[in-house]
């Protein structure tokens, strides 16, 4: 008897205390929760980023700006420049409705030439072949990210680009534009870039990965760009 007295009150002790805990998670869940009927719900963020000094194309009076925190030894990054970005061009950048902005987010733990390369870009836009350069990276990212000495292989590129080879050289071993990489990565992790290719259209974060140009179509959509 004493038993079943014990087990009696324990199992009442138990329901009074679900009970209790279900109110006050309700009374949480509904204060704090956004409602629908005319309530108001958070604007989706935006963030200012800077965009001086970094590779551009396009109107400036664009409609849109996309930008783009790539890495130049990112295989996806690589799959959407060479299959994505000629079709975003031809359709919104050379016809004025957007403009591409290109920001160095390059991920060392995993891609230790990235951030040379990402520098050997900012050279290159020192002699205004930052898009050729850009391309050229991509093109021949598997042959320079094997490469014992990636310093070469960029001057390399840059030589077979029409670049002043000595200049870019003296370029990429002063280090000039280290900074400006590494300020373009603290930038991106505190905007929530955690991987690339990561694209904010018009300051909002967009996309995280190699896209399809229709979903690009989409989201410039939605900002009244056609």
């Amino acid at each position: 008897m004493t038993t079943n007295k014990v087990n009696f009150w324990m199992v009442g002790f138990f329901c009074i205390l679900g009970v209790f805990i279900g109110v006050v998670a309700t009374y949480f869940v509904l204060k704090y929760l956004p409602e629908k009927n005319g309530a108001t719900v958070p604007e989706e963020k935006k963030i200012s980023l800077n965009l001086d000094g970094y590779g551009t194309i396009g109107s400036e009076s664009a409609k849109a700006t996309i930008v783009e925190f790539s890495d130049y030894q990112c295989p996806a990054c690589g799959a959407f420049y060479e299959q994505i970005f000629p079709a975003l061009k031809t359709k919104y950048i050379d016809t004025g409705k957007v403009r591409f902005v290109s920001k160095d987010f390059p991920l060392f733990s995993i891609h230790p030439y990235a951030e040379k390369a990402a520098e050997a870009s900012h050279c290159a836009l020192e002699q205004g072949k930052f898009w050729e350069m850009h391309g050229s990276l991509y093109g021949n990212q598997s042959a320079w990210s094997a490469s014992k000495d990636s310093a070469k292989a960029f001057t390399g590129l840059a030589a077979d680009l029409g670049l002043d080879a000595k200049n870019f050289k003296d370029c990429l071993d002063s280090k000039k534009h280290q900074q400006a990489v590494i300020d373009s990565l603290k930038e991106g992790a505190a905007a929530e870039v955690e991987g690339t290719p990561t694209f904010f259209i018009n300051n909002k974060l967009t996309f995280f990965g190699a896209y399809p140009i229709e979903s690009f179509d989409k989201a410039l959509a939605a900002e009244g760009v056609e």
